[in-house]
């Protein structure tokens, strides 16, 4: 078995120049059919650099300015992140990352007036300048009507923890949160407003890398998006089952047939859901539990239970700080049937707290991951490039891993790596 890795090496040629360096990207996306211009903070010389898009619907144009791209993503751009690098004959950049999105985008400044349910979804993207700044935007909520309020900060590579802040008219605080989406540091609010009125939502953040004075944080590489949506749980998709009720205790559990995707509700506090799959000794499965990313409140936790009801093992926060939906790679111990339970680990429940149940079983694999993004080769020299290779659910077989897309006269000979499975 033969495993590729498409690498960036770049044939380098003595000059005076330098590789560019990019430490942020400002605003970091765009809606998908529109052109924004975009400020890219870092070293850039000589100007212009040649840039690379992982999606060629997007497309970064320089402009006389030195750091300015007239950046457009086309109608059929497939929304979501993007990767972007820059690089001349010299190297290249760190990749950065670059949002495509379907929702109407502003800038921070242009947030002046109360923002009305009307108006959402939207996308503000703001930067924190000072090192201390605190963003303010006002939002005209009514009595109970939920506003989800997502940021991506972390997720853009900025180096920033942001949190969240809403408060009344008076000041006093309502809501908060620190983390809560599905990727990193980033945090996530669902406002319910106890009355009609004019709200305050609050933007700050530390340092990340943490650092030891315990402060707020900002500059120019504090770059965030703010996206305000009308919240709730997202329409049901026809194609996925949904849990058979009653199914409260392991004797009451639901049959799952694998592969297999089930929607799921924690429907009051306490309330847990248990389902059933059929194992044979040494196979491994994948299993999920879903939420944030689905729009859900839960913090989902899953149990395993052997045929006597005992517990063989619990999944919590694929990471405690970056992911708190959960999920894990399981091996059965044995032949037989097993319970899979789902609820919130914080006994909480209600509309908002749904979930999406996925269990599989897992194929050998391997994976292959290159120690480093870019490498720079100088002509007549040679490069080591290393990449940590890692055989997985019981893969046997030999590989060979070797590079592709190379530039012209740059070559790399196979190698076969000294693989251990993980002990998982």
């Amino acid at each position: 078995m033969r495993a590729s890795l498409t690498l960036a090496i770049f044939a380098a040629a003595p000059s005076f120049a330098a590789e560019p360096k990019c430490d942020y990207l400002f605003p970091a996306g765009v809606q998908r059919g529109g052109e924004i211009e975009v400020e890219a903070g870092g070293a850039f010389d000589p100007w212009p650099p040649q840039v690379w898009v992982s999606d060629p619907a997007l497309a970064f144009s320089p402009k006389d300015e030195k750091g300015k791209f007239a950046v457009r993503a086309k109608a059929e751009a497939e929304p979501g992140p993007k990767l972007v690098r820059f690089f001349n004959a010299e190297g290249a950049s760190a990749l950065r990352v670059f949002v495509v999105g379907e929702d109407r985008e502003i800038m921070e400044g242009d947030a002046k007036d109360p923002i009305g349910a009307g108006q959402l979804p939207m996308v503000i993207n703001g930067r924190l300048e000072g090192s201390a700044e605190i963003d303010q935007f006002a939002l005209a909520l009514a009595a109970e009507a939920p506003v989800d309020a997502a940021v991506a900060g972390y997720a853009l590579d900025s180096p920033m923890d942001p949190l969240l802040h809403l408060r009344d008219a008076r000041g006093a605080q309502l809501a908060y949160n620190h983390d809560g989406t599905t990727v990193g540091l980033d945090p996530r609010l669902v406002l319910r407003a106890p009355a009609d009125g004019t709200y305050t939502l609050l933007l700050s953040a530390f340092a990340y890398p943490p650092q030891a004075n315990i402060r707020f944080t900002g500059g120019k590489s504090a770059v965030y998006r703010l996206r305000l949506s009308l919240a709730g749980p997202p329409p049901a998709d026809p194609n996925i089952p949904t849990e058979a009720e009653p199914n409260d205790a392991p004797e009451q559990a639901m049959a799952l047939e694998l592969p297999a995707e089930v929607a799921g509700q924690i429907g009051a506090k306490g309330d847990r859901d248990c389902f059933r799959i059929a194992a044979k000794a040494g196979e491994w499965f994948r299993l999920e539990a879903r939420a944030a990313e689905a729009g859900f409140l839960t913090d989902p936790v899953l149990r395993l239970l052997d045929a006597d009801g005992k517990q063989l093992a619990e999944f919590d926060d694929l990471d405690a700080k970056e992911q708190h939906d959960a999920a894990a790679d399981w091996k059965a111990p044995a032949d037989g049937a097993f319970t899979l339970e789902v609820r919130d680990r914080n006994r909480r429940g209600g509309a908002d707290y749904g979930y999406r149940l996925s269990a599989a079983r897992r194929d050998p694999a391997f994976e292959v991951e290159a120690l480093a993004s870019a490498w720079k080769v100088a002509p007549g020299g040679k490069v080591d490039v290393k990449a940590k290779v890692a055989k997985r659910f019981g893969y046997a077989e030999k590989l060979k891993v070797w590079a592709s897309d190379l530039p012209e006269g740059v070559t790399a000979a196979p190698a076969e790596p000294t693989t251990r499975a993980r002990p998982r």
